[in-house]
């Protein structure tokens, strides 16, 4: 598992919560820690992802679903857009480019899109 696809997960999660970084990691680990576990610099160990999802008021596995599934969901996206540019399906194209926004991305890759 890919702890900075994980930690920007655990991001959009954390924003839409309305928690701060300093009380998501406080306990847990430094926040210069968690911005290693952003950057790819660190992986991120299940005891602390599992406290994580306790401070996010998730349970650890369903945590992962979600996760499972925002990639997912990204990569459908990312591919229905590419189809629409590569078919000059223009309107459609620019639909889905307004769904793509940086907040939702968890995949570095697919910023390129």
């Amino acid at each position: 598992m890919d702890s900075m696809e994980l930690s920007n997960f655990l991001e959009r999660v954390r924003k839409g919560r309305k928690i701060t970084q300093e009380d998501f990691v406080d306990g847990i680990c430094s926040l210069r820690q968690y911005q290693r576990y952003r950057k790819g610099e660190s992986e991120i160990p299940y005891e602390r992802l599992y406290m994580f999802a306790e401070r996010l008021g998730i349970p650890y596995k369903k945590l992962l679903n979600l996760f499972e599934e925002a990639k997912s969901k990204q990569a459908n996206l990312i591919n229905e857009y590419y189809n629409a540019v590569s078919t000059h399906q223009y309107k459609i194209k620019e639909e889905l480019k307004k769904q793509i926004t940086d907040d939702i991305l968890i995949e570095e890759e697919n910023t390129k899109y």
